[in-house]
């Protein structure tokens, strides 16, 4: 029997705003970047930016790349 990650019971609604700040190539990366991060690990999507899509167990794949997509 499968455990399902609780990351897949969430599901994003609209369009997240993750910052207002356009990325200008190495000028702001480091304040963009961490901006993202911030975002990512308050909506408890982080492993999104770390984990391959490999990694993903088959039987949960279609979802993350679901809410990949939605990120």
């Amino acid at each position: 029997m499968t455990i399902k990650n609780p990351i897949f019971t969430s599901v994003i609604s609209g369009s997240p705003t993750i910052t207002s700040e356009k990325l200008i190539g190495s000028e702001n990366c480091l304040s963009w970047l961490g901006s993202v991060e911030l975002w990512f690990m308050g909506q408890g999507y982080e492993d999104h930016l770390v984990t391959l899509e490999d990694a993903i167990p088959d039987v949960d794949k279609v979802q993350w790349k679901k809410i990949d997509a939605q990120l």
